[in-house]
């Protein structure tokens, strides 16, 4: 049951969480595809991560990713977040 009345307490954010997007078209992957580059795309994924972990992947389209790419796409997101955090300070 949601319950919206009584004593409702505020989540502290822990740190600030980031996301990336990347585009799968034929065997190239872009990242932060623009309108026509997603709809274009075999495939789609975003993944969101902190600090130290991932907290969701999200795919989209009838194309996929292989195991590899996987884990390529989620070190990169753990890389770009040091510059995506930068430019929101």
């Amino acid at each position: 049951k949601v319950s919206r009345e009584g004593n409702l307490a505020q989540l502290k954010l822990q740190e600030r969480p980031t996301t990336c997007t990347y585009a799968k078209i034929g065997n190239m992957i872009v990242v932060d595809p623009n309108y026509a580059e997603e709809m274009a795309a075999d495939a789609r994924i975003s993944i969101c991560v902190g600090d130290e972990m991932l907290y969701a992947i999200q795919k989209d389209g009838h194309g996929s990713f292989t195991k590899d790419e996987l884990i390529s796409l989620l070190d990169r997101t753990f890389k770009n977040r040091k510059t995506l955090l930068k430019q929101i300070e």
